[in-house]
């Protein structure tokens, strides 16, 4: 049991650092882009824009997963439906 509540534990954690990361990114972007002056050119090109889009988009799909799979073991050891009173929620 000891196990498992550090395994959910631990995804836990990963999948706050991986919402914590995206959550940091957009603003480190805006604020390069205009201490350079304009020159990444994140406003204006369009193929820097999809792959940085693409790129936050899997990395919000695998902190998702991490938070399931947490949820998973927590319903385990409470036997109540924690993925689906966070849905709800």
């Amino acid at each position: 049991m000891q196990d498992l509540v550090s395994q959910a534990r631990k995804e836990g954690m990963i999948s706050t650092g991986f919402d914590l990361f995206l959550s940091a990114v957009p603003a480190t972007l805006v604020a390069l882009d205009i201490a350079t002056g304009g020159m990444l050119g994140l406003s204006t090109n369009k193929t820097a824009t999809y792959i940085i889009g693409g790129i936050i988009f899997a990395l919000l799909c695998v902190s998702v997963f991490f938070r399931l799979r947490a949820l998973r073991k927590i319903s385990m050891l409470s036997g109540i439906k924690a993925a689906a009173l966070y849905r709800n929620c």
